[in-house]
């Protein structure tokens, strides 16, 4: 399996379905994809959404948090990388998935953030980030605190690669020409009127997660330094690997 999406989504399903079939129609192998949606008790017409051709499966959840969402999403995925979407998406790019794959693939240390181009905030910000699985699989915690109620989480992991970036490895990989349309149907009208429709770079953080954010800055800072280590010891992110370079860190503090 090479993705996963994660997909919370509540109450709109008429985007959902079109989003399911922007994925049957623009996917090289949709049969490589699965689609894990993330649903709220309460939205049964959501429950009952379907596709004939995709590989879907429907988590019920009463969790509200994004990065708890996300994580119960994880956790019941099984694909080679992991993609965070939303449900108010229309993909515009034929075969994006080939495309996406040809390129990470060649990242055998497994250490990226990748995002395609939402058509809002380009490449100054990773919108809908893709990461590894074996990265997930080690640094859960650390990627996704499950402390961030909104989308806190990818200011999160856009500023650990912007640490890592600054430490001269740049891991951040954008398809500027892999179009994943956000469509914003969560902001309000006096959003719009503030900043325009589209008119320029939105960096917005949601308030429940502005306090948390600025909490995590050392976390990240200390996350990002062990992924220089990782990378310049050329370390392949395995289970071992990790006791070892653990080992390595504790003889250091001593």
């Amino acid at each position: 399996m090479n993705f996963s999406l994660i997909v919370p989504t509540k109450n709109r399903h008429f985007f959902l379905k079109r989003f399911l079939n922007d994925i049957y129609e623009k996917s090289y192998d949709y049969q490589n994809i699965e689609i894990i949606l993330c649903i709220d008790p309460s939205d049964q017409m959501t429950m009952e959404v379907e596709h004939p051709y995709l590989n879907l499966k429907k988590i019920v959840s009463r969790e509200k948090h994004m990065a708890s969402l996300n994580r119960i999403g994880i956790s019941q995925s099984r694909g080679k990388y992991v993609f965070l979407l939303n449900d108010d998406i229309r993909i515009k790019t034929k075969n994006w998935d080939k495309l996406i794959v040809e390129k990470l693939d060649n990242c055998k240390d497994s250490v990226f953030l990748a995002y395609p181009n939402d058509l809002y905030n380009g490449k100054f910000y990773s919108t809908f980030p893709i990461i590894s699985r074996k990265l997930l699989n080690l640094f859960l915690d650390e990627l996704i605190p499950i402390q961030f109620e909104q989308h806190g989480i990818d200011y999160h992991l856009y500023d650990i690669f912007i640490k890592l970036k600054k430490m001269g490895y740049d891991r951040l990989v954008y398809f500027k020409n892999i179009h994943f349309e956000h469509l914003l149907m969560g902001e309000t009208e006096a959003f719009f009127s503030f900043y325009g429709k589209r008119s320029s770079r939105h960096i917005n953080m949601h308030h429940a997660d502005k306090d948390k954010y600025l909490l995590f800055e050392k976390t990240r800072f200390n996350f990002s330094e062990k992924l220089v280590h990782l990378i310049t010891n050329n370390i392949k992110i395995s289970e071992r690997a990790m006791i070892r370079l653990e080992k390595q860190e504790s003889v250091s503090v001593t």
